[in-house]
């Protein structure tokens, strides 16, 4: 069995010590956390005059599988920006 061990430390090198340790352990955890970014969705109406295109290329895009499209129920169609600024090729 180990015997206590004491030891003399005044309450600012106390402080320091555990402030010293909350800092690092927050800087730490904040190197590791990344918040989560809520997804944005957009109507086709938003799609068509951002992207200057055309309603049934947006739709031909949907069908062929280049952009997926979401819905909540009532017909509303609509598109993850993400999703959509992903679909993008570079041309060069």
């Amino acid at each position: 069995m180990k015997k206590p061990e004491f030891i003399i430390i005044s309450i600012d090198d106390l402080k320091n010590v555990f402030s010293d340790e909350i800092r690092s352990q927050l800087k730490s955890f904040s190197e590791r956390f990344k918040p989560v970014e809520p997804e944005e969705f957009i109507t086709v109406e938003t799609l068509c005059k951002e992207y200057h295109i055309h309603r049934s290329t947006a739709h031909k895009y949907s069908k062929e599988g280049i952009l997926k499209k979401y819905s909540l129920g009532g017909g509303r169609v609509l598109y993850k920006r993400s999703e959509v600024e992903a679909a993008l090729i570079e041309l060069k």
